[in-house]
């Protein structure tokens, strides 16, 4: 079979960078990856992540070659709140298309969830949220895409779908819940 090779840094060195280029200090794609290993070492939020990063200081800066340390806290929250949600998305459907053979006796299951601190209008008929819908394969582990949505705007369905079209002629098993049974009138 076809060796996996996963080039993660490539994947993130892919997504657009809003911030202007002048007096830029951290590449992007360095400060997500070392976001990620923040995480696979069990620290959460950015002071944790900026935590990870100062006790590991001396060996990122040599790795990555930094010429000005690790970043504070407040640059990991200025990269992480400038990713675009819907490039990150679809540059991870690109990537895992890229490097997951899918067989045909996979089995596909969908889920969706409600992000936290996302709610607005919590009272009234104006509520809002985010939610995340994803679809992941049983047997390989991995997750195959997600979409991100305002539920004002779209909901879990429509979302679903489009998901799944990335599944066609691959003939696999996808898993739905009963939100996506229609009565018929």
């Amino acid at each position: 079979g076809k060796k996996m090779q996963l080039d993660l840094v490539k994947f993130l060195g892919n997504l657009p960078d809003a911030r202007r280029r002048q007096g830029i200090r951290y590449p992007q794609d360095l400060v997500i990856l070392m976001i990620l290993m923040a995480i696979l070492s069990q620290h959460t939020g950015f002071r944790g992540y900026a935590r990870f990063m100062k006790a590991n200081e001396k060996e990122l800066v040599e790795l990555f070659d930094l010429k000005h340390g690790v970043p504070s806290h407040v640059t990991i929250r200025s990269i992480v709140e400038n990713i675009s949600i819907q490039a990150l998305t679809k540059q991870f459907i690109a990537w895992m298309s890229e490097h997951v053979d899918i067989t045909d006796d996979e089995f596909v299951s969908s889920d969706g969830k409600v992000l936290r601190s996302t709610v607005s209008h919590p009272n009234d008929s104006m509520q809002s949220f985010v939610s995340v819908v994803s679809l992941f394969g049983q047997k390989t582990g991995l997750s195959y895409g997600m979409i991100a949505f305002d539920n004002g705007k779209s909901f879990e369905g429509k979302k679903k779908k489009k998901l799944i079209e990335l599944f066609q002629s691959k003939g696999v098993i996808i898993d739905l819940d009963a939100l996506h049974c229609k009565k018929n009138s």
